[in-house]
């Protein structure tokens, strides 16, 4: 956390950038402390930007926001992380208003609890999510594709996306 501080004040672009999507954008604060529309989970999201892009950070954050409202266990790392997971294996089919409505209508508390139960890690919070959001939908999301974009290497290309 300070660490984070520190870069910002030093004039750092990719800190400087995260902040003002947080602070900025999306009125959230930034603090060690862990309090409704509080984020402490500055590595998370320094590690979405770094691997995914500014896109990728600015959508999870609006999911997160969107669907909880800022609820403290909605920003915690693993979560933040899992949503990316789903927008970088879906992309546009993962569809923003969907994700908003069906997974909004369970608690990140919840969500956190299945996703224990279903296995450890980031995995275990995206499966979870991507169950809630599948519900009884027609064209659900591939767990195959969500476990693949798990171990993707940089240059591979996607197996064919299907919708089960």
């Amino acid at each position: 956390m300070n660490g984070f501080v520190a870069h910002v004040e030093a004039g750092d672009n990719k800190q400087i950038m995260i902040n003002h999507l947080v602070t900025g954008v999306y009125k959230l604060k930034i603090s060690p402390t862990s309090a409704p529309g509080t984020i402490g989970a500055v590595s998370a999201l320094e590690f979405i930007y770094d691997r995914y892009g500014y896109g990728v950070l600015d959508r999870t954050l609006r999911l997160a926001l969107e669907t909880w409202g800022g609820e403290k266990m909605s920003l915690s790392s693993s979560m933040l992380k899992a949503i990316a997971q789903l927008i970088v294996a879906f992309g546009d089919n993962l569809d923003d208003e969907t994700f908003i409505e069906r997974v909004g209508n369970v608690s990140a508390k919840t969500i956190t609890r299945t996703a224990r139960d279903r296995r450890p890690g980031i995995m275990g919070f995206a499966e979870a999510l991507m169950i809630t959001y599948n519900g009884r939908n027609k064209k659900k999301l591939s767990m195959n594709k969500l476990n693949w974009s798990n171990g993707q290497k940089s240059g591979e290309a996607p197996p064919d996306f299907e919708v089960a």
